[in-house]
């Protein structure tokens, strides 16, 4: 039996405490990793959770361990990526998951090569729709816990198919991200461990290989990993047991699986079980405010944000590529699988109201810019009267009603197409409004009198 150990830590963002809570925790455990990969170069790979924000909020900090990060990044021996923060699958939207990956991917390069595997060890369910997900960034690997029982596979790798055909070949933690994490410089309490584990997983694992995930949320690297792994392969030589123990990564895990696993079954579909292991159906309703909030900004950003700014470039005008990204990033840092989820503090719930709304006025913002550059393209016939511009942001002609807000300085009006033909229209709500109150004057010059 080969006993892959992967040395790991679990980042929850924010969850019992605050993003800024945690942070104070996160520059200490990121100024310890550094330090212990930078003077130990036994200690081969350390795997960052799977998500770049860690580094965005950690440099934020001390920007002068770029240059650090990068070069462990470079040697393989700092993991980093694929997502740009842990996701939950099912409250985000496709375009968001995507968003995550191409953000995550974008903010990797900076550094170095991204870990090419869907790492999702604490979603709460899986979405049938992830393998084509993934292998739209080319990657053929995933990894997850909650949502799958012996119902659908009593083995740990399978192969997960979309509902495109795409498929994934995937590896489930029966035991959790982190049923390495009791490992220690205690060698009983280690052989307990690998008792647990092979008690458990034996009939399950389809090869020789079984894997250790060393580590656990919020924890810090285990330091003398490399001695422990020594320390039991020692020990094993003496005994019965065709044991070998090695500190490695993920991708090394998968290869030497596939190699060696046969008749592996295909399994497609969603995975939001929980009987082997909780995935909390009933946050879909917590905090239906922030589950709104998120609805409505997604849909600004996709739905009118980008195809306006899209056409817009079209016709020469700029893109705002740099400040959209910035809002889908505040967008997605509420996307976090605890955030969403709403199984946080208050406190933290307030912050991803703010968030929300820095990425709506952001939004919003672009969106107006971008609006008023596309009409000064159009060359408009005043003679006729004033022109009312409806946008289709869809990508196909469409017929529906349309509800728009007018000022006139008069009561009596009809609505008409390029051609003159009338259309029909119906009145909602008419208001008197001061056009005093919307207007300011900023830097305008009194004439001398004189």
């Amino acid at each position: 039996m080969n006993f892959h150990l992967v040395s790991h830590t679990h980042w929850d963002r924010e969850w019992h405490q605050t993003y800024q809570q945690y942070r104070v925790k996160l520059i200490r455990f990121m100024d310890e990793l550094i330090q212990l990969l930078e003077n130990s170069p036994e200690y081969t790979s350390f795997t960052l959770d799977g998500q770049t924000i860690v580094l965005e909020d950690y440099l934020e900090i001390k920007p002068d361990k770029r240059e650090s990060i990068t070069r462990l990044v470079q040697e393989g021996r700092l993991l980093i990526g694929p997502w740009y923060i842990q996701p939950d699958e099912f409250i985000p939207s496709g375009e968001s998951l995507i968003r995550n990956l191409l953000i995550g991917q974008q903010v990797a390069n900076e550094f170095g090569p991204s870990m090419k595997i869907g790492y999702l060890p604490d979603s709460f369910g899986q979405a049938a729709q992830i393998p084509q997900v993934l292998n739209g960034f080319g990657m053929k690997h995933a990894l997850f816990w909650r949502g799958i029982t012996d119902e659908e596979t009593v083995k740990t790798e399978f192969w997960w198919e979309g509902p495109d055909g795409s498929n994934v070949f995937t590896t489930h933690l029966p035991l959790g991200y982190g049923n390495g994490r009791m490992i220690s410089t205690n060698l009983h309490q280690n052989l307990e461990v690998i008792d647990e584990n092979v008690q458990a997983l034996k009939d399950k694992i389809t090869s020789p290989n079984m894997l250790l995930m060393c580590g656990f949320d919020q924890r810090t690297a285990i330091k003398e990993l490399p001695e422990i792994v020594e320390q039991l392969n020692h020990h094993f030589v003496s005994t019965d047991c065709d044991y070998s123990f090695k500190m490695t990564q993920l991708k090394d895990y998968f290869d030497a699986v596939q190699e060696e696993a046969e008749n592996l079954e295909v399994i497609s579909g969603e995975f939001r079980k929980g009987k082997d292991m909780r995935v909390h159906v009933s946050i879909a309703s917590t905090r239906l405010d922030l589950k709104k909030d998120n609805f409505e900004v997604q849909n600004l950003y996709e739905k009118y944000l980008e195809p306006l700014n899209t056409m817009s470039y079209l016709y020469g005008n700029t893109y705002d590529n740099d400040m959209i990204n910035r809002g889908w990033k505040y967008i997605l840092q509420n996307h976090a699988h605890d955030s969403i989820c709403n199984v946080c503090t208050d406190a933290t719930h307030q912050e991803m109201e703010m968030r929300y709304q820095s990425a709506k006025q952001v939004g919003e913002s672009i969106q107006h810019s971008v609006t008023k550059e596309l009409v000064e393209k159009i060359k408009f016939d005043y003679d006729k009267g004033i022109p009312l511009i409806i946008f289709n942001t869809l990508g196909h002609q469409r017929k529906n009603y349309v509800e728009v807000t007018v000022q006139l300085e008069y009561k009596d009006f009809v609505i008409v197409d390029p051609e003159g033909n009338p259309i029909p229209y119906q009145v909602l709500e008419t208001k008197r409004e001061n056009l005093n109150d919307k207007q300011i004057e900023i830097g305008v010059k009194n004439e001398d009198p004189d």
